[in-house]
């Protein structure tokens, strides 16, 4: 899999046989895949959001109150 964020096109996924998934709306991007394949996407201000579903039900990581924001693009960075 290969995931891609696209700043006005949002954030797509590679799944194979020329097939590209869209995962997320909004601005693109950084995003990444885990060792567990769970796929987290990043949007403007620091927009963040997982799936463990191979991109499909994205949840946001922040509450729905948080009033922190990030960079206009905010970056990921996956841990061992």
């Amino acid at each position: 899999m290969i995931i891609a964020g696209l700043q006005d096109n949002g954030t797509n996924l590679y799944i194979g046989n020329k097939q590209w998934v869209r995962v997320g709306g909004a601005d693109g991007m950084e995003s990444l895949i885990n060792y567990n394949d769970i796929v987290y996407s990043s949007s403007q201000n620091g927009g963040l959001y997982y799936s463990s579903e191979v991109g499909v039900n994205q949840r946001n990581m922040r509450g729905p109150y948080d009033p922190v924001r990030g960079a206009w693009t905010t970056p990921l960075q996956m841990m061992k």
